[in-house]
This record gives C-alpha cells, sequence and structure tokens, in this order.
C-alpha cells in the first residue's frame, strides 16, 4: 500500500512518461484518411500545374520535335518561338487540359498508393503498416495502373494542344489553334475512341519511373530525419524537399526515355493504332539512340521543382488537414 502510495506521489521519471499518442494517420477514419489524401493530390497537383506550365510546354515540344525537323530549337529557342507565335499566352497553352489533367492524375494516384499500400502490407510489409520498399514498388506501379488508364485521354488532348501550334506552322495552315473541347471533338471525330488512349503502353511502360521515384522517396522521408535533425526525429519541410528532388532524379534519369516515345505516339497523326515497339525503332532508326533522351536537360529542370512543390504542398495539405479534422494542433 505504501509502496503503491510513495511510487504514484512520486515524481514521473522518463520511464513513467505517457506512452507516445500514435501518428495522426491512425487517429482517422479509412474514410477521412482517403478523403484528406484526395483533396491534397489535386490541390498539389493544381499547384505545380500552375507554376510549371511554361516549361512543361518546352519539354513536350522538344520531345515530338525530331519529328518535325524544320523545329530544330533550344529551350530559348523554343521559348521565344513560342511568344512570338502565340504571345504571352502561349506560355500557358494547354494549361486548361492540364488542370484537368494533372490534379485529377495526383487526386486518384495519392488516395489509390496509400490504399495498396495497405493492402500489400500483410505480403509485402515491413516494420509497419505500408512499410518496406517491396510493398511501396507494389503500391507504386498498382496506383500508376490505375491512375493512367482513367486520365490517359486527358494527357492526349493536353499533349495535342501544346503541340498543335507546331504542325500549323510546319504545314503553313493560317487559322487559330483549336480549344480543348474542339481538340477533343475532333480527336473523336478523325480516330475513334481508340485515340484517347494511344500511348497508354508507353505510360505502363513508364511505371517504372513511379517504381524507382517512391521506394526511394519512403526511404529517404524516414532516414533523412535521423541524420538532419536527430534530436527531433520527426519530418520536417527540408526532408520532403531533399527526398522529392533525389527520388524525382533518380528515377527520371533511369526511366527517362518513356515519356519521349509516349509523347509521340499521343502527337501522332497516322491514321489506325500506333505501336510502341514500331514507334520506339523508328526514333532509332531515323534520329538515332540519343533521341529516346531528347528534352531530358529540360525534363529535369521542370520535373524536379514540379515534384518538389507537389510533393511538399501535399504534404503541407495533408497534414494541415488532418489536423483540422482532429480539431487538435500537431506542429512539425
Amino acid at each position: 500500500m505504501s509502496s503503491t502510495s510513495s511510487t504514484s506521489d512520486s515524481p514521473k521519471s522518463p520511464l513513467h512518461l505517457p506512452p507516445t499518442p500514435p501518428p495522426l494517420k491512425q487517429s482517422l477514419s479509412k474514410s477521412n484518411t482517403f478523403l484528406i489524401s484526395l483533396s491534397s493530390g489535386t490541390l498539389s497537383g493544381s499547384i505545380s500545374s500552375l507554376v510549371c506550365a511554361p516549361l512543361d510546354i518546352v519539354k513536350t515540344r522538344l520531345q515530338i520535335a525530331g519529328t518535325l525537323p524544320t523545329i530544330q530549337e533550344g529551350v530559348i529557342g523554343t521559348l521565344k518561338n513560342i511568344v512570338k507565335k502565340d504571345g504571352p499566352r502561349g506560355l500557358f497553352r494547354g494549361l486548361a487540359p492540364t488542370l484537368v489533367t494533372v490534379p485529377t492524375f495526383w487526386g486518384f494516384y495519392f488516395p489509390i498508393y496509400e490504399e495498396f499500400k495497405f493492402f500489400y502490407s500483410p505480403y509485402f510489409g515491413g516494420p509497419g503498416m505500408g512499410d518496406g520498399a517491396v510493398c511501396h514498388v507494389f503500391s507504386a506501379v498498382s496506383a500508376g495502373m490505375v491512375a493512367d488508364f482513367v486520365t490517359n485521354p486527358m494527357w492526349v488532348v493536353r499533349t495535342r494542344m501544346q503541340t498543335e501550334t507546331l504542325h500549323l506552322l510546319v504545314n503553313n495552315e493560317n487559322r487559330r489553334a483549336m480549344s480543348m473541347i474542339e481538340t477533343t471533338k475532333s480527336l473523336y471525330s478523325t480516330h475513334g475512341p481508340s485515340v484517347f488512349w494511344r500511348g497508354l503502353t508507353a505510360s505502363f511502360l513508364g511505371l517504372s519511373h513511379v517504381a524507382i521515384q517512391f521506394p526511394v522517396y519512403e526511404k529517404m522521408k524516414v532516414w533523412l530525419p535521423t541524420v538532419l535533425h536527430p534530436e527531433r526525429g520527426e519530418e520536417e519541410p527540408v526532408d520532403w524537399l531533399l527526398a522529392s528532388a533525389a527520388s524525382k532524379v533518380t528515377a527520371c534519369l533511369l526511366t527517362y526515355p518513356h515519356e519521349v516515345i509516349r509523347s509521340r505516339m499521343m502527337d501522332t497523326r497516322k491514321e489506325g493504332s500506333v505501336s510502341l515497339v514500331r514507334t520506339t525503332t523508328d526514333m532509332i532508326n531515323k534520329e538515332g539512340w540519343r533521341s529516346l533522351y531528347r528534352g531530358m536537360h529540360v525534363s529535369l529542370v521542370r520535373v524536379v521543382p514540379n515534384c518538389c512543390l507537389t510533393f511538399m504542398s501535399y504534404e503541407y495539405i495533408k497534414r494541415w488537414s488532418t489536423e483540422l479534422v482532429l480539431g487538435r494542433s500537431h506542429k512539425p
């Protein structure tokens, strides 16, 4: 009796501190977690789309330039030509479908990725739910397949809008570029519904990109706090920044050719089906192996800041939304 009383009255030692509260995501219902991830992915995709729109157009045009021999420009030349031909608004050509496509893609991708992590965890799990590199690889690829299939029609329309003025210039056509609705109707009437899934095989080939990017991101996001600020041990914005940049650069360097092949397949004006193998071999035979890396320097300049912005804004919005739903403060 006395020992119990003395123990309860004595100051608490570190051994008797209250248990650490569970992570925020474990305190949320499954539906709330899904909705927060969906809204965070959509908003982060919108932010990055607006900021990086001009470089996105430059990258796409450089990727398809090999099919237009009269158009051979660098980054600065491409930017100047866009402004000269279309005015400053040309730098945001295709922004409407971009603001539909990119936020939709990330709005699908992030919550589905989280769901797949929990689904695969019993089979490929690590120390905790959804942990482990193999689990991250399978989750990233599975989520990518779903998001790619659903959003591929939007990517086709966006690519056509971004490159249309180039084709008008080469073909000496003096007409205005089509709107998003007009482009969609023209594609359907000319090629049928199958055109909206052109480049999907290249997109599936590109799942190797997320299979590298997300496991590296997840690993670095956990590892960096132990190195940069071990006294806190929690994720901070600098961790998200470095982890997203390193994972994106690594994945880009290893998997970039699929982006060029996909752009070529989506942009081609040929009738009928467009083969992944045929497109690739034609590029190599006519333009050499270097054509598979066309525009990569622009891509790195564009996608690394884009990725950092997307992932950091996603983590910020998700954390803020989680705190709002739980009604309690959780400072990073």
